[in-house]
C-alpha cells in the first residue's frame, strides 16, 4: 500500500500552496528577494535525500538564470533541435499582453527571448501536426514553429484558467482547464469542450497516450483539488475516469511526462518537487527545489529532462539515468 512507504507519506504530508494563488505570488513578491532564490534553490535541490531504490536518477547539466520572466512550460522541438518556453511575464490570469515565448538552445544559450509576442499569460505547450500550440487564459493559440507567427487563435468558450496541452497521434489537441473540472479538445478546427465532470476537478498536467488522456487533477471531494491532485487516466471511446494507480493525493501536481519506459516525471508546484511515478510503485521523490517546478518536458533524444522553475525565473536541464 502507499501508505507503507516513507517517501510517499512525505509526499503526502508536505504542505504545498494551490499554484498560481495570492498565496503563491506573496510569497514570491514579498517574502524572498529575487536573488535569493538561485542559491537556495542550489542547496535544496543538493540537500534532497533520495532514496536507494529510486529507479530513476537526475543530474544538473546546465541553468539559465535572470532571463525569463516567470516561465511556465517548455518543449522540445526535435525537428529543429531548440526549446521553446512560455513565459507569463505577469499576472497568470491577467489580459496584459506582457506574456512571450522563447528559443533556447538544448544547451541553455537563450536564441530569441521574445520570439513570439502579442500574449497574455501563456502556459502548457505542444507540437502538433507542424504547428506549435500555447494555452492562454480562455484561448489556444497556434503558432508557425518556422516563422514564429501566430496563424490562429481558438477562443474556449466558458474556460477560465487553461493550463497544460498534449496532443494524441491523430492531431486532437487537449486543454486542461484549471479553473473548471473541463477538458478542451482542438479537433477539425473547433475547439469545444471534451469532458465536463467534477471528478477531476481542478485539472493540470496532461499527456496523451495511444488509449486514454492521463490527467493530474484532484475530484469534488477534495476541499481543495488543485493541491490534493491525483493521476487519472480517461479513455478516448467511454470517456471512463479511473485512478491510475489509487486516488491518494500526492500534491499540486503540474506536468505529466512519460519517459518512454513506463514511467512519468511529474511536478509539485506548490512544494516544488520533482517526482517519479510508475502505477506500479506511484510516485517516489527525484528532487526538492523551491516553489515553482511548473511544465517539464523529456527529450528522449538527448536524455535530458528541461524544468522551469515559475517562481525564480530558471530553466534548469538535467541530465537522467536508469538505474536499471
Amino acid at each position: 500500500m502507499v501508505a507503507s512507504h516513507p517517501v510517499y507519506e512525505n509526499l503526502r504530508q508536505a504542505p504545498t500552496i494551490h499554484p498560481y494563488s495570492k498565496q503563491a505570488t506573496d510569497m514570491h513578491h514579498h517574502l524572498l528577494p529575487r536573488t535569493f532564490w538561485p542559491g537556495l534553490l542550489c542547496l535544496a535541490f543538493l540537500s534532497t535525500p533520495v532514496s536507494a531504490q529510486t529507479p530513476v536518477q537526475i543530474a544538473k547539466a546546465w541553468e539559465l538564470n535572470g532571463v525569463l520572466s516567470r516561465p511556465e512550460s517548455v518543449i522540445y522541438d526535435a525537428e529543429r533541435d531548440v526549446l521553446y518556453v512560455s513565459s507569463i511575464n505577469g499576472g497568470p490570469g491577467e489580459k496584459d499582453g506582457n506574456g512571450y515565448l522563447s528559443k533556447i538552445s538544448p544547451e541553455g544559450e537563450t536564441i530569441e527571448k521574445e520570439w513570439v509576442t502579442g500574449l497574455n499569460a501563456p502556459k502548457g505547450l505542444a507540437l502538433s501536426n507542424g504547428k506549435l500550440y500555447v494555452s492562454d487564459i480562455d484561448e489556444l493559440v497556434e503558432i508557425d514553429p518556422g516563422t514564429g507567427s501566430i496563424s490562429a487563435r481558438y477562443p474556449a468558450e466558458g474556460a477560465q484558467f487553461l493550463n497544460d496541452v498534449t496532443a494524441d497521434a491523430a492531431g486532437n489537441v487537449y486543454v486542461s482547464d484549471s479553473g473548471n473540472s473541463l477538458i478542451y479538445r482542438l479537433a477539425g478546427g473547433a475547439l469545444e469542450i471534451w469532458l465536463k465532470d467534477d471528478r477531476i476537478a481542478s485539472p493540470n498536467g496532461v499527456f496523451a497516450e495511444a488509449s486514454q488522456l492521463l490527467v493530474a487533477a484532484g475530484n469534488g471531494t477534495a476541499e481543495n483539488p488543485g493541491s490534493s491532485r491525483y493521476m487519472q487516466s480517461i479513455s478516448y471511446d467511454a470517456k471512463a475516469i479511473a485512478p491510475l494507480k489509487d486516488d491518494v493525493p500526492i500534491g499540486s501536481l503540474d506536468a505529466v511526462e512519460p519517459d518512454g519506459k513506463g514511467g512519468y516525471f511529474l511536478t509539485d508546484w506548490g512544494a516544488g518537487k520533482i517526482m517519479y511515478f510508475t502505477p506500479e510503485d506511484g510516485a517516489v521523490l527525484l528532487g526538492q527545489l523551491g516553489q515553482g517546478t511548473a511544465d517539464l518536458d523529456f527529450a528522449p533524444e538527448k536524455n535530458m529532462l528541461f524544468l522551469p522553475i515559475m517562481m525564480s525565473d530558471q530553466l534548469v536541464a538535467y541530465t537522467v539515468t536508469w538505474n536499471d
